[in-house]
């Protein structure tokens, strides 16, 4: 039996990667992305899907492209990779930017995994949300991402109690950076958002945008391979007994647990000399 999975985000990135590995393993792939993606290449067992998370129609109509797809065996998987990450101090982010993020990192794979569930109920199948370090230790000017990110684990916390009874998995794959073009591409989007503030708020975070430029170029430069993360990925998909959370790197994995174990203010302080940050006095 050919196992059905679908992915979000499939077209770049963390995504594209585990698409093309999920095709070399024989799994039939239902990659989504948006309209202006690069494509994928083709392949016997792959179908191609557009989808906007921030569109309430587009995820209606991919839901029912993907249970004509699915119907004869069900979906096996789902995998919400899907993201964005627009940097800002948040005194300087748009109520418009926030709700952006959070309809796509959140609400949008909310509203997929409502659609999809008598299927992969059918299939008795998986659900693997992909999460990020952020969304256990946020992190300064990353704030909408860290906030989308928060929730998205709730999310998945609350979906696998839930849903767990009825025989359908949830998992989340969190990670640091990642040698990805969103990863190699952050710090230079700082940078275009730092030459864009007023005088004003030029002196109220230059210390910021500066130090945390100069920690994500560093971040980029020992990002762990996207192969290690794709290896996680297929693990808590495929595991027999998967776990509830799955974290990629050790770096990742100290620091979220500096931050459950160590009190805030310790833990604050841990935080800005990890990123090198140096407030002024």
């Amino acid at each position: 039996m050919t196992r059905t999975v679908c992915i979000t985000g499939a077209t770049s990135g963390i995504g594209r990667a585990t698409t093309l590995r999920l095709l070399d393993e024989g799994w039939q792939v239902i990659a989504a992305g948006l309209p202006a993606d690069p494509p994928l290449p083709a392949a016997p067992q792959l179908d191609h899907l557009q989808l906007d998370l921030s569109d309430a129609a587009s995820i209606t109509a991919a839901a029912e492209r993907i249970t004509a797809l699915t119907q004869a065996q069900g979906l096996h998987g789902l995998i919400n990779n899907a993201g964005i990450n627009q940097p800002a101090a948040l005194e300087l982010l748009s109520t418009k930017a926030l709700r952006q993020h959070f309809e796509v990192n959140v609400i949008g794979h909310h509203a997929l995994i409502q659609a999809l569930l008598p299927d992969l109920r059918q299939a008795h199948g998986r659900i693997v949300n992909v999460s990020s370090l952020m969304g256990r230790v946020p992190m300064p000017l990353l704030g909408a991402y860290s906030m989308s990110k928060h929730a998205l684990e709730a999310l998945t916390d609350i979906l696998r109690l839930e849903l767990e009874p009825q025989g359908i998995t949830v998992a989340s794959v969190a990670m640091g950076a990642v040698s990805t073009p969103m990863t190699d591409g952050i710090a230079a989007t700082i940078e275009e958002g730092h030459a864009q503030l007023t005088d004003e708020m030029r002196r109220r975070y230059d210390w910021l945008y500066a130090g945390m430029q100069r920690a994500l170029t560093q971040q980029a430069r020992q990002a762990v391979p996207v192969e290690r993360v794709v290896g996680v990925i297929l693990k808590a998909l495929t595991a027999a007994k998967p776990e509830p959370r799955y974290t990629v790197d050790t770096p990742a994995r100290g620091l979220m647990l500096m931050r459950r174990l160590a009190p805030d203010r310790v833990a604050d302080a841990i935080l800005r000399r990890a990123l090198g940050l140096k407030p002024p006095r």
